[in-house]
C-alpha cells in the first residue's frame, strides 16, 4: 500500500478543478448539439435534400454547402478540444486510449468538413467516377466511425463502474447502436435500389446522434465529477 490519502473532494468547493479544463470539457459537450441542430435547420431549407435518404455529408454539396462544411470542422475541433479536457480530467485514471479515440473522432470530423464528399449514387448516373476528394471524406469517416466506437467501448472498464454500473450498459449499447445503424446507412449509400437506401440517411442519423448524444453526456459526467474514488488512481492529471 502506498499510504496516500483517499479522501473525497467535498462537492461544491472546486468542482472539477481548473477552469481550463472545464472549459474544454463544455465545449466537448456543446459539439453534438451543435452540429445536430445545424444539420436538421439545413436538412428542412434545403429543398434538394431528403434527410430520411440523403446522408448529412451531402448538405456540403452545392450552394449552400459551406454551413455545413463549417459544422464538420467545429464540431471536430470542439470534440478534439473535449478529448483533452477529459485526458486533464482524474477520472481519466489509467485510461488513455479512450481520450485519444475521442480525439480521433474529432480529427475525423474535421477531416470529413475538409474533403467534400461525392454525390450520393442515388443523385448521379452510375458511371460516375469516385473523385479523389470524395475518397479522401470517406476515409476520414471511417476513420472517425471506427474511432467513436472504440471510445464508447472504453467506458467498458471505467474506474467508477462500481458506483455508475449504467454506465457500461449505456457505452455498450451506444457502441452497438452506432455500429448497426451506421452499417445499415452505408450499404444502403452504397446500393441505391436496396430496401435500406429509402432510409439510409435516417439510419446515419441515428448513428451520429446516438454517438454525439454520448459524448456529450461523457462530458457532462467530468464536468460533475468530484474525483474522490479516484484519488489514489495512478498520477494526477488535473492540471492547471
Amino acid at each position: 500500500m502506498s499510504g496516500r490519502s483517499c479522501s473525497a473532494r467535498p462537492r461544491g468547493g472546486t468542482g472539477t478543478g481548473p477552469s481550463r479544463t472545464r472549459a474544454l470539457l463544455l465545449m466537448g459537450a456543446l459539439s453534438g448539439p451543435l452540429f445536430t441542430a445545424a444539420h436538421l435547420v439545413e436538412g428542412v431549407r434545403r429543398p434538394d435534400h431528403e434527410p430520411v435518404r440523403d446522408p448529412v455529408s451531402s448538405l456540403a454539396l452545392g450552394r449552400r454547402g459551406a454551413v455545413q462544411t463549417a459544422s464538420f470542422l467545429t464540431t471536430g475541433a470542439l470534440t478534439a478540444a473535449g478529448a483533452y479536457g477529459w485526458h486533464r480530467t482524474p477520472a481519466s485514471g489509467a485510461d488513455t486510449w479512450g481520450p485519444r479515440l475521442l480525439g480521433l473522432w474529432g480529427a475525423g470530423l474535421i477531416g470529413a468538413g475538409l474533403f467534400t464528399t461525392d454525390p450520393a449514387p442515388a443523385r448521379t448516373p452510375a458511371a460516375s467516377p469516385r473523385t479523389v476528394r470524395g475518397a479522401l471524406h470517406d476515409a476520414s469517416s471511417l476513420a472517425a466511425f471506427a474511432a467513436v466506437t472504440g471510445a464508447a467501448l472504453t467506458g467498458l472498464g471505467r474506474p467508477r463502474r462500481g458506483r455508475e454500473p449504467g454506465w457500461s450498459g449505456y457505452s455498450a449499447a451506444t457502441a452497438m447502436t452506432f455500429t448497426v445503424a451506421m452499417g445499415a446507412a452505408i450499404t444502403g449509400h452504397e446500393r441505391p435500389g436496396s430496401t435500406l437506401a429509402r432510409r439510409a440517411g435516417l439510419y446515419q442519423r441515428l448513428a451520429l446522434t446516438s454517438a454525439l448524444a454520448w459524448q456529450t453526456t461523457l462530458m457532462l459526467r467530468h464536468l460533475t465529477y468530484d474525483g474522490g474514488s479516484l484519488r489514489c488512481s495512478g498520477r494526477p492529471r488535473w492540471t492547471p
